[in-house]
């Protein structure tokens, strides 16, 4: 038994050393300093009475259920008071941080499960190193729960689709629902899957036989009764969610706006990791078709990156480039699944070689994380100097250098001995 359990970890040592670095990774975001939105998000929407959490949405900074658990959560710790958090910051980006695990282990067994574990192995890499997810999987905000949720709801799709286990659907039903309520604009993604799962069901209906009653047309049905169940927790609240100015319709197909929406998320996607990219392009023609061959998994990931922005673009709504971080993990797993298959096209099927690719990966991904956040610390630094402020979803200018705890231990270094007050003349708006 014992070198049963040996060999299993031995069998499993690239996941367990891939998660180690993904854990310090995040361990060097665990303590920051709560920002403008988030300590906005804290006093008025979690520390708070949990009808309040739920009554609330004045403005959309409210992701509610992320809020509603984060209530929760302070309550049964014991901790009422921003001044508690803000001494203890990891208090509460611990919550967060098990849903980035969370995410990390499941867009993992989607590649692994559903098409080999060296696919696996690159979508963990390619994902854990994504300055994006770096950015926002830690935020007291509901993007981290969002993409955990969403990459959840694919994994169960593509088991129920694959072994017709009735409680998966009860179970997509079920997260549906609470995607739709940790951020309404999540609606997107639900609706790119049911667009998929639609064109999908139209397209193979010889194969899928009645095209009502068919297992494709059970997981539409269980995602729309999620996201009606939604809807009724949402009408008290229903016009500030749905008619606030920020989801109002603007003007429609404007192919200029398409295209600087696409620029500006896609370049948060792939963050200037030329590289890879390069070495995405080159294989992509290679293993085009091989990788058409894994139908519904790719077609899937390749709807919820590409119909919600289309979904956008329809609407006219000027949504933020953040809500489309729901897009990331599945950016990672295709371009895994090319880089896969391509180079298995050139280099015939062998183990060994597997972990040349994916040793390669690894490195050129830790190497170009590192790289970035310098680069980033260069340009907010120079926004500093300047009075600029970059802010996307690759710049975080108004969180990036925000350290008032490592400011004020400073200030307290050199002013031991000196009682006169202080006087603040000016600072940055988002800072106090």
């Amino acid at each position: 038994m014992y070198r049963k359990y040996l060999q299993s970890i031995i069998t499993n040592l690239p996941e367990v050393f891939i998660f180690i670095v993904f854990a310090i990774i995040q361990a060097s975001r665990i303590n920051v300093d709560f920002w403008n939105d988030e300590i906005y998000t804290i006093q008025h929407f979690i520390l708070t009475s949990p009808i309040n959490t739920v009554s609330d949405y004045h403005v959309p900074n409210n992701h509610i259920l992320f809020n509603l658990i984060n209530n929760f959560y302070l309550k049964i710790v014991g901790i009422s008071s921003l001044h508690e958090l803000f001494d203890n910051a990891w208090k509460l980006r611990i919550i967060p941080l098990i849903y980035s695990f969370i995410t990390a282990y499941y867009i993992y067994k989607i590649g692994c499960k559903h098409i080999n574990r060296t696919v696996g192995l690159l979508t963990l890499v390619l994902f854990i190193t994504s300055l994006t997810f770096y950015n926002f999987s830690l935020q007291i905000r509901g993007y981290g729960l969002s993409i955990m949720l969403g990459v959840i709801i694919v994994h169960f799709i593509l088991n129920y689709l694959k072994y017709l286990n009735k409680k998966d659907i009860i179970i997509i039903g079920f997260l549906s629902f609470l995607l739709f309520y940790s951020i309404p604009s999540n609606l997107y993604f639900l609706a790119s899957i049911i667009i998929a799962l639609g064109l999908y069901n139209i397209i193979y209906k010889r194969k899928t036989g009645d095209l009502f009653h068919n297992k494709y047309s059970h997981l539409i049905y269980a995602i729309i009764v999620g996201i009606l169940f939604t809807v009724l927790l949402y009408i008290p609240i229903i016009s500030d969610v749905f008619s606030n100015e920020h989801v109002r319709p603007g003007n429609y197909l404007i192919l200029s706006r398409l295209k600087i929406k696409l620029f500006n998320i896609g370049d948060g996607l792939v963050y200037n990791r030329w590289v890879i990219i390069s070495l995405f392009i080159i294989v992509s023609y290679i293993g085009f078709k091989s990788l058409i061959n894994k139908n519904i998994t790719i077609l899937l990931s390749t709807s919820v990156i590409i119909i919600p922005f289309l979904l956008n673009w329809i609407s006219g709504q000027n949504a933020p480039a953040r809500i489309f971080t729901l897009c990331l993990p599945f950016t990672s797993l295709i371009m895994a699944s090319v880089i896969s298959i391509g180079w298995k096209k050139v280099i015939p099927h062998n183990r060994k070689k597997d972990w040349i690719i994916v040793s390669s990966i690894f490195l050129i991904s830790v190497a170009s994380l590192i790289y970035q956040l310098g680069r980033i610390e260069k340009t907010i630094i120079s926004d500093i100097q300047k009075g600029d402020r970059s802010q996307d979803t690759y710049y975080q200018y108004y969180s990036a250098r925000y350290w008032p705890m490592k400011n004020i231990s400073f200030l307290n270094s050199m002013y031991i001995n000196n009682k006169k007050p202080i006087v603040i003349v000016g600072c940055e708006p988002h800072g106090v």
